[in-house]
């Protein structure tokens, strides 16, 4: 008896296409010790067990493309939570920059409004001090001037 053709589908009971995705899918080549029972399908003989596994076996080039792939999008995954780590921290950012602004444009309305006050507050103390040299002066200025308006006039007669 002749052994069937590899590429022959006349021998190979067909199988489900679920089961086709999960073959394309794996990573790694499949070897002999590592079959069991449950990645064959159900319906394959027994006689077409190397046939199946000779043709469904992946290869090496596509496994390693599929991995490098697999890095790639691994990678990408990476970058895209980095990315938006970092919008996060940078919203953040923004909005503690926006609350510093607005504090500080409290804070300087704040102190307009002191500097005014104590500008105020200066100039009454500035002019109570000039009243009270004003007053000092006349109390010791008037009595002098009529003390010398007095002697003078009696002298002169």
């Amino acid at each position: 008896m002749s052994k069937p053709n590899a590429f022959s589908t006349s021998s190979l009971t067909p199988f489900s296409k679920s089961q086709t995705t999960r073959l394309a899918r794996t990573s790694e080549p499949i070897q002999w010790t590592e079959l069991s029972a449950g990645d064959l399908p159900r319906s394959l003989p027994t006689s077409n067990i190397s046939i199946w596994i000779r043709t469904h076996r992946p290869h090496s080039q596509t496994t390693q493309n599929q991995q490098q792939v697999n890095e790639v999008i691994g990678m990408m995954h990476n970058n895209i939570e980095k990315v938006m780590a970092r919008g996060e921290k940078l919203e953040t950012l923004q909005n503690k920059t926006d609350d510093l602004q607005q504090g500080a444009l409290q804070f300087k309305k704040g102190a307009n409004k002191v500097r005014g006050q104590m500008w105020w507050k200066d100039l009454k103390m500035k002019l109570i001090i000039a009243a009270i040299i004003i007053i000092i002066i006349i109390v010791i200025a008037v009595p002098i001037a009529t003390q010398v308006k007095a002697v003078t006039p009696s002298s002169a007669s």
